[in-house]
């Protein structure tokens, strides 16, 4: 593995990013640069997102009203919409704490067949579950009246962004 001798000139934002960041893109091969997306202090890989995300994807950078960040990329596989999301931790939320996480989603599209119906489903471990399921365990989360397996539905759909 060639380590990178000074910092990437690709990031307009050096000077913003964590010292853990700093220290992983100086360590990371040369080749793994072009999948490195910054996003003002937010830095990630795509190369360690559980699905392949091109690099000719929309990217969609995102404050988010409550403090995180959050960066979307979207594409079409004629197949499917996919939604691929890394965001910053979320405040206030049983998932903090856990870092920089992705999550994946995908919707259906319509094929034209007279019986079609239009569902989503979301990633969930290495298992794609349908998007009322997941909803309705957000839900239950919100209420406080998750069920085990809801709760695991929802940590087991965060992956980790690093």
């Amino acid at each position: 593995m060639n380590e990178l001798k000074s910092k990437p000139m690709t990031f307009r934002n050096w000077n913003n990013l964590e010292e853990a960041d700093k220290l992983l893109l100086k360590n990371i091969p040369d080749e793994w640069i072009p999948s490195v997306y910054q996003y003002q202090d937010f830095c990630f890989i795509r190369k360690f997102c559980p699905v392949d995300i091109s690099s000719w994807v929309r990217i969609k950078p995102n404050l988010m009203p409550n403090g995180y960040k959050q960066v979307t990329f979207k594409l079409n596989d004629g197949e499917f919409r996919w939604e691929v999301r890394a965001h910053t931790e979320i405040p206030n939320t049983p998932g903090e704490g856990n870092g920089n996480v992705w999550r994946i989603s995908r919707i259906k599209i319509d094929d034209g067949s007279v019986n079609f119906k239009k569902y989503s489903e979301h990633l969930v471990g290495n298992q794609w579950i349908r998007g009322h399921i997941f909803y309705d365990a957000i839900k239950a989360q919100q209420n406080n009246i998750a069920t085990p397996q809801q709760i695991l539905i929802l940590e087991n759909s965060h992956f980790k962004a690093k």
